[in-house]
């Protein structure tokens, strides 16, 4: 059998394979060679988490199913008619920060400077407003494109929405093993942030 035609018959294996093999090539010999990755260093990891994108478009191509990669590229405009409580669940962050503000300046814990909120893992020191377009596109494009606009509809067809979105959750947190090592805050997690914070965030 062919690449192509193992490739279309099993797409979401061959996305799978191919994320895994495209980020990790990148991050074990970061990991493999003791590097650490911090704010401000000159240590990045991040060209590592466009793989699933990137797994996402070559499945298709490699595939030669045009139909698969128009659709997907179609999804990944903005939503044109957005479902409010969706909308509601993205800002929760910034409604947990606007919590935890008042809170921290009532029991007198020190607030952050807006400086702090710039600091992001694998980039140097930046302007906010730098930092937000490259974790947009490198987080959010990189990452959402393959586990949320490749795999989740598949894996949701046929194991449902909830069976779908677990099972994509065990290989999206898989696919970060390496960072475990390579990267200073994951490395500073306390088995209870990694399940309340990293696994539920996933």
């Amino acid at each position: 059998m062919s690449l192509r035609a193992r490739v279309r018959r099993h797409p979401l294996v061959a996305f799978v394979v191919l994320a895994y093999l495209l980020s990790w090539s990148y991050w074990i010999p970061l990991a493999w060679n003791g590097a650490v990755v911090v704010p401000g260093g000159s240590v990045t990891h991040l060209p590592g988490l466009l793989g699933p994108a990137l797994a996402a478009l070559l499945v298709p191509l490699l595939a030669g199913d045009r139909e698969a990669l128009a659709d997907l590229l179609r999804r990944m405009r903005l939503v044109t008619r957005p479902v409010w409580r969706f909308g509601l669940v993205s800002l929760s962050p910034l409604v947990f920060l606007g919590l935890a503000l008042p809170v921290a300046a009532v029991t007198g814990a020190p607030l952050p400077d807006v400086s702090d909120f710039a600091r992001y893992s694998g980039l140097p020191v930046l302007e906010l407003w730098a930092v937000v377009p490259i974790v947009f596109v490198v987080n959010g494009l990189g990452e959402e494109t393959g586990w949320r606009g490749f795999a989740l509809p598949r894996l949701q067809q046929r194991f449902g929405p909830l069976g779908g979105t677990l099972v994509l959750a065990v290989i999206w947190a898989a696919w970060h093993v390496p960072l475990f090592q390579a990267v200073e805050t994951y490395r500073l997690m306390t088995p209870a942030t990694m399940l309340f914070g990293f696994g539920l965030g996933i």
